[in-house]
């Protein structure tokens, strides 16, 4: 059976003989699995065209993304992009999350002619409520970066970075490294705020120094801006806290 013969494939892709899995899928192939035309094309990249368009004839959804992927990004003619659109949409109306997902950044791109956000997004939730990793990750960078007008919160993303890394995505582990390293800045501003006007026990100015200082550190301008104000300003600050936001302040600048 050239199902059979075509997951046999992929298991010695897996383990990296590349040679053993082109010969299944030659098999696979042969024995009229339409899938196998799209694995072979892509591991021979002078090939692939070929063997996508194969596919295509044949009525393969993956062979419907993968041409037309080609054609939408890299293609400079029209027509052509036209003919990778068309196809993408062909895919994704019969329910490939993959064509979700590139065309849900299709349309998230704020430098193209076809930007269409609310588009984009709903392409990309689809892809997430069907269950695909790449679409929970996806929805984390949404959430992760405000993507198309969504609100940024960094809880979010991180709940959709877990999934896909729970089910096995490859960059979302790494993503939700950099939410820890870029931290959340807003936090950081309203503790230093509680801190330094309500005192809280166990908390001292000098803790409301460094909490200001790490989120002028940040990346977010607004945020940044709210922290220098605090660590700049000396009115209603004790000699200590003024003393601290001086020093963490020169940290936040020099040491990095």
């Amino acid at each position: 059976m050239g199902r059979f013969h075509y997951q046999l494939g992929r298991a010695y892709r897996a383990l990296r003989q590349y040679d053993d899995a082109r010969a299944s899928f030659e098999t696979a192939r042969d024995l009229g699995h339409t899938r196998a035309w799209v694995a072979i094309g892509n591991s021979i990249a002078d090939e692939a065209l070929a063997h996508y368009i194969i596919g295509v004839d044949q009525g393969d959804p993956y062979a419907f993304y993968a041409l037309g992927r080609q054609l939408l990004r890299f293609e400079t003619n029209a027509d052509l992009r036209q003919q990778g659109f068309d196809l993408m949409m062909r895919a994704l109306e019969v329910g490939h999350t993959f064509a979700m997902n590139e065309l849900g950044y299709f349309y998230l791109d704020q430098e193209s002619e076809w930007f269409d956000p609310d588009r984009g997004l709903r392409y990309l939730r689809e892809s997430a409520a069907r269950g695909d990793i790449y679409g929970f990750n996806n929805m984390g960078l949404v959430y992760c970066d405000g993507m198309g007008g969504a609100t940024k919160n960094v809880q979010t993303a991180f709940d959709w970075f877990l999934q896909a890394s729970t089910g096995g995505h490859p960059n979302a582990p790494g993503n939700i490294g950099l939410l820890y390293e870029r931290g959340d800045p807003w936090a950081g501003v309203g503790a230093a705020y509680v801190i330094q006007e309500q005192r809280p026990d166990g908390y001292a100015s000098f803790n409301a120094a460094i909490f200001a200082a790490k989120s002028a550190a940040l990346s977010d301008p607004d945020a940044k801006k709210e922290a220098i104000g605090l660590l700049g300003s000396n009115e209603s600050q004790s000699s200590r806290f003024r003393h601290a936001a001086i020093y963490f302040r020169s940290w936040c600048f020099y040491s990095r």
